[in-house]
């Protein structure tokens, strides 16, 4: 068993070896939670690296601008969708790296 003091702040310094053991790096963050007659610290990481293996991030989203040309766009003659947008040239809007991209043939 090992023992830490409380220091200024409600600090607590977690021992070297437990530190150590569970992969803990400065600057990491923790969750501490009461648990029956103690306290409970559990490494918590802010984006869950483990449900998100294999996933790619989303694509930036079109600027104002750009959803509001498309939208223009959409409406169209509202009686008339001859001239959807194909949805490769949508696609290929939210992972340039443009701030403008004319789907005009």
């Amino acid at each position: 068993m090992t023992v830490s003091k409380i220091g200024q702040g409600r600090q607590v310094t977690i021992p070297k070896d437990l530190f150590t053991e569970m992969g803990l790096k400065e600057g990491d963050f923790i969750e501490v939670m009461l648990l029956n007659d103690g306290i409970f610290i559990k490494p918590k990481k802010l984006v869950d690296t483990e449900r998100l293996e294999g996933q790619a991030a989303l694509p930036p989203a079109p600027s104002y601008e750009e959803r509001m040309r498309l939208m223009k766009l959409l409406e169209g003659s509202r009686q008339d969708d001859s001239e959807d947008i194909p949805i490769d040239e949508i696609i290929a809007s939210r992972v340039s790296k443009e701030t403008h991209i004319t789907f005009d043939e």
